[in-house]
């Protein structure tokens, strides 16, 4: 992304610039999950959040996972199991012959499997600390059309609110 992607800091408020959202964290464990979404409006959401991917893709410690939504109006339930398999694949070619150990081998719903997950990668001495998930076009989930369907709007809202309220410190990490 460094070749069609400008990185715009003026105006950009400290904390939300994409080499600071790349930087390491702190290490004791509560910022071991990150979760970034995007939506629809032409407003270089995506091109923002792909540039961190690629800054954290670099670096040895973080796990990061890039899942677009690939099909319109998906159930939660589907964003669920593809980001599962993206998870899965990341590990996969990360940790390669150590992947077997560190993935979750029973089927948990995402926040279950992420815990799950992050608690392997320690207990394995992967040196993987972070897990980084970036969902593009959420929107997809909930738009048919031009139009959101605000009961699978308000639904989709649900299921994020709880996978955050449940993936953190404190929770198993």
């Amino acid at each position: 992304s460094p070749e069609w992607y400008f990185n715009r800091t003026e105006g950009i408020t400290k904390c939300y610039r994409a080499a600071l959202l790349a930087e390491p964290s702190t290490g004791d464990g509560t910022n071991d999950f990150h979760l970034y979404l995007s939506g629809a409006g032409g407003t270089g959401k995506s091109c923002f959040l792909r540039n961190v991917y690629d800054r954290l893709a670099v670096r040895r410690d973080v796990l990061p996972v890039w899942y677009r939504v690939d099909a319109p109006s998906s159930e939660w339930e589907l964003v669920e199991r593809r980001v599962r398999e993206e998870v899965d694949a990341a590990v996969r070619a990360r940790l390669t012959d150590k992947a077997k150990a560190v993935l979750p081998g029973h089927f948990l719903n995402l926040s279950g499997y992420l815990t799950d997950l992050l608690r392997n990668l320690r207990e394995t001495g992967s040196g993987v600390r972070e897990v980084v998930i970036f969902i593009d076009q959420l929107e997809r989930t909930f738009e048919s059309g031009d139009e959101p369907d605000p009961a699978k709007l308000g639904e989709i809202s649900k299921e994020v609110l709880e996978l955050l309220g449940s993936v953190k410190y404190g929770k198993g990490i």
